[in-house]
């Protein structure tokens, strides 16, 4: 009989595990989902490995812009020794899904740069980062014909 009782004592706690530590799990994984960066681009451009504009303006869109989220940007340059840093932000309060980057000279015909983004709301934490490579090319002349 005290076998049979530690049977059914084993039974009762694993199905009040199942029920109820699932349940606690479970609602942990139902906090907030971080705001996702969506379709991260630059306006005007089709091809960014031939990028022209040196003033290039970047557009995105946000999974959800309710609550009070903040932003920080980055401008790296990438190269064969590793990426460096040409231009940060800084975390500062959410402007809007467009950014122009206006920098005289910065951005130098042959290199490819990075353009990243991150946002973070007190509700739910960092987003996972967003970025998008181009390099930046002279236009092209038009040819000549001599007769």
């Amino acid at each position: 009989m005290g076998r049979n009782l530690r049977l059914n004592i084993d039974i009762i706690c694993l199905v009040l595990f199942l029920a109820f530590g699932v349940r606690t799990i479970n609602t942990k994984d139902r906090s907030q989902n971080p705001v996702e960066i969506i379709d991260l681009g630059i306006l005007g451009e089709f091809d960014t490995r031939q990028y022209i504009n040196h003033a290039p303006k970047f557009q995105w869109s946000l999974s959800d812009t309710s609550g009070n989220l903040q932003m920080e940007m980055i401008i790296s340059q990438l190269g064969d020794s590793g990426d460096s840093i040409l231009w940060r932000s800084g975390t500062q309060e959410y402007g809007g899904n467009r950014f122009h980057f206006i920098s005289l000279g910065a951005l130098l015909d042959g290199n490819t740069y990075l353009f990243s983004i991150q946002l973070v709301s007190p509700d739910s934490g960092w987003s996972v980062e967003e970025s998008i490579s181009f390099t930046m090319n002279t236009a092209p002349t038009t040819p000549q014909i001599g007769l």
